[in-house]
């Protein structure tokens, strides 16, 4: 019997369990949504809620106990670029929102491609696993998701932006001669 054993195991020890956790969290809030299996979408939901709440709630703390929760956070995801986009960009997005900040969409069955191509499986071929899609409720465009997480083209391109301009700045200027 199962008694008081919470948790899907997955076919998993524990720390490829936990680590599996981890990917699949910094997935969802550096892209804003994944597609992955039900059981694992059912799993990482509350994860991924809870993570939320403790940076809604580290927003109105004093500084030691804000620092107290980003490490907490950070403990769990072990990103500092994604963990800064939680208790930022993501914090703000939901301020006015009390739970719920996430949503399971299922796929289902077969459908044709917009191109024409054929049948794609939405349940995953092999073992006919149910196949979702765990996204964040209030999401951004995709460009925009990666650039609050300081990934993506145009992060990159601000980054090459600051490191030229501080080039130019530190470079001696040559002394004409005349």
């Amino acid at each position: 019997m199962r008694h008081r054993i919470a948790g899907r195991e997955l076919n998993r020890n524990k720390g490829h369990r936990n680590s599996l956790f981890r990917n699949m969290l910094n997935s969802l809030f550096l892209h804003g949504k994944i597609t992955t299996t039900q059981a694992k979408a059912k799993e990482i939901q509350p994860k991924a809620e809870k993570l939320i709440t403790l940076g809604k709630k580290a927003q109105d703390l004093p500084d030691h106990e804000y620092l107290h929760n980003y490490r907490r956070a950070l403990s769990i995801l072990q990103d500092k670029k994604i963990v800064k986009k939680l208790f930022t960009d993501i914090v703000e997005r939901f301020d006015q929102r009390n739970g719920g900040y996430t949503r399971i969409l299922k796929l289902g069955g077969f459908r044709w491609e917009s191109k024409g191509h054929g049948k794609v499986a939405f349940n995953r071929l092999g073992d006919n696993a149910k196949r979702v899609i765990l996204e964040l409720v209030e999401l951004k465009d995709k460009d925009q998701e990666l650039y609050a997480a300081g990934r993506g083209k145009l992060a990159q391109e601000e980054v090459k932006l600051e490191k030229r301009g501080k080039k130019q700045e530190t470079k001696p200027k040559a002394k004409s001669k005349k």
